[in-house]
């Protein structure tokens, strides 16, 4: 990747004061591969398409990164008139620039649209995942409350148990203690 793409990109970084993990979050690239595209290091990995994300993420333009400079055009009436052309030319020029802002502003919208879509294919893929764990979590959940009840069953079976256990001691001692007084009446 050439020093002048990682400049251009450190430059956007800088001046929209962009953190990694934000333009992780904007761009879908995984976190620990975009410092790698600002450092200049020479990867042989670096891919057009991260780069091209990264730079309208930022709000760069390629055409800018290329070097592409537009050359401004005055197609203003009285420009136009100035240098010779018809009323009617005039008018097929305007509409001709009228399309050409209209074509550009359908692609800018196409790339934003495009850009929505990603995120909400993420957004998506979030959503989902955080259904999933949250089902897992009642399942869980569920599991733990039965284990929980089968345990409290079991704890009122043994006190239960006890309970019978220790009335039967006391009426047998009980029963004893009753025989050594009659034992102990008649002697």
């Amino acid at each position: 990747m050439s020093q002048k793409v990682c400049e251009y990109l450190r430059w956007l970084k800088e001046s929209g004061d962009y953190t990694h993990q934000q333009l992780s979050d904007l761009t879908g690239i995984p976190y620990g591969t975009i410092p790698k595209y600002f450092s200049g290091l020479e990867d042989e990995s670096a891919s057009f398409e991260i780069v091209r994300k990264l730079v309208t993420a930022m709000g760069g333009s390629l055409d800018e990164l290329a070097g592409i400079r537009p050359k401004p055009v005055d197609v203003s009436p009285e420009k136009l008139t100035e240098d010779g052309f018809t009323e009617s030319e005039i008018k097929v020029i305007l509409r001709w620039a009228g399309s050409q802002i209209a074509h550009t502003y359908q692609a800018i919208v196409a790339g934003l649209e495009a850009q929505l879509n990603e995120k909400d294919e993420r957004l998506s893929d979030r959503i989902l995942m955080v259904e999933n764990e949250h089902s897992r979590a009642l399942e869980e959940i569920a599991v733990e409350r039965k284990r929980s009840a089968e345990e409290i069953q079991r704890a009122r079976k043994r006190a239960h148990t006890a309970i019978v256990i220790s009335y039967r001691e006391r009426k047998r001692v009980r029963g004893f203690r009753t025989c050594e007084r009659r034992l102990g009446r008649r002697r």
